[in-house]
């Protein structure tokens, strides 16, 4: 199910924050950023935490492409990472601002194969399935 980012964008600036409970190992901020995100998208983002993502890091061209994304480059400041796990690409996004009220740290979004968003979710806490390499851990300390 694909939802325009537009209209994904409005839901989540219209819902009130820190209203919901956390699931476990889910910030109260990413718990209230994702309740605008549609079932199918928030199951695929939660799928893929429990999945291996092995990232490199996203380059000036890559930011370039963030940047000329229209309403996707609305969902964090930057982009970081790119990552694959053999069945969809996904985009590594970062807030500079973090924390209630501001949005979440990071926001996943996952590609499918006809390039139309496939999965969308936001999270503070690193996915353990995730490996940290060296250049990740500095790039975001």
């Amino acid at each position: 199910m694909a939802m325009p980012v537009d209209q994904y964008l409005r839901r989540l600036r219209s819902k009130a924050r820190g209203k919901e409970r956390p699931a476990p190992g889910e910030t109260p901020t990413a718990r209230a950023d994702n309740a605008a995100a549609p079932a199918p998208l928030l199951a695929a983002f939660r799928a893929a935490c429990a999945r291996r993502i092995d990232w490199k890091p996203a380059g000036a061209k890559d930011a370039l492409i963030f940047a000329d994304s229209g309403p996707v480059s609305q969902l964090a400041d930057e982009i970081v990472a790119l990552g694959d796990d053999g069945e969809m690409q996904y985009w590594l996004l970062r807030n500079d601002w973090s924390g209630f009220p501001d949005p979440s740290e990071f926001v996943l979004v996952g590609f499918g194969a006809d390039n139309e968003i496939a999965a969308l979710g936001h999270f503070g806490d690193w996915p353990e399935a995730w490996p940290m390499e060296d250049w990740l851990r500095m790039r975001l300390a």
